[in-house]
């Protein structure tokens, strides 16, 4: 693998809500993550191989010249930006549902309505039909909202917090798809008031759904 970190707008934080199961706490560090959950915790996205880091530049290159990235994304990208450096990290914690669902990320205290609440990462990779299918983790790599390319963003088993949001139609986060330093990021943030004790969740999308037969409404 090809360790090129792209740096994460939550990076210099390193950012890791603690995990509890059953009401124990089993992870609160990048090496209880692993440990407790078989999950390598990074703060930012890293390519497979360089040759796919260099192709997704060119895309990007590609992308910019031709009007694909738009004047929302960047602007979302410069208001991020401009949020992280506040030095303010959400108020989580990561707590076991139940078998079907599994864990799920819970506000700690109130959080506003359009507060920066993390960045989807993972492993940069190929698109594999019959595996992704089967993968819960896996966000598609777009250029802007319509240039398509054939990469993924894989969290199964490279991740941060941000893989536990659990989907509701409705819900009180949104997905969005930004542009910041010369790069595609997909974030989450809130679209309106949380209460504390209030489950995370967004809506994953009809396309995820498609692929997919255990769809179940929290």
């Amino acid at each position: 693998i090809y360790m090129s970190l792209k740096r994460s707008l939550l990076e210099e934080q390193s950012f890791t809500p603690p995990v509890f199961k059953e009401g124990v706490l089993i992870a609160k560090t990048p090496a209880e993550y692993e440990t407790a959950l078989g999950l390598r915790y990074i703060t930012a996205s890293y390519f497979q191989t360089k040759k796919i880091q260099r192709h997704i530049e060119k895309l990007t290159e590609y992308g910019l010249r031709h009007g694909y990235i738009s004047r929302e994304q960047k602007w979302l990208g410069y208001l991020f930006d401009q949020e992280i450096k506040e030095i303010w990290t959400p108020p989580l914690s990561i707590h076991w549902i139940h078998e079907s669902i599994g864990y799920g990320a819970f506000a700690e205290k109130p959080i506003k309505k359009y507060r920066f609440i993390g960045e989807y990462v993972g492993l940069v990779r190929k698109k594999q039909k019959k595996i992704d299918e089967e993968n819960a983790y896996t966000f598609e790599y777009t250029v802007g909202e319509s240039l398509e390319t054939a990469y993924t963003i894989d969290a199964k088993t490279s991740g941060n917090y941000i893989r536990f949001l659990n989907h509701k139609e409705k819900g009180n986060c949104d997905s969005l798809l930004i542009f910041h330093e010369n790069q595609m990021r997909i974030i989450v943030r809130s679209n309106r008031d949380i209460a504390e004790g209030e489950q995370l969740t967004y809506d994953y999308g009809s396309e995820y759904w498609e692929r997919r037969e255990d769809y179940q409404e929290l």
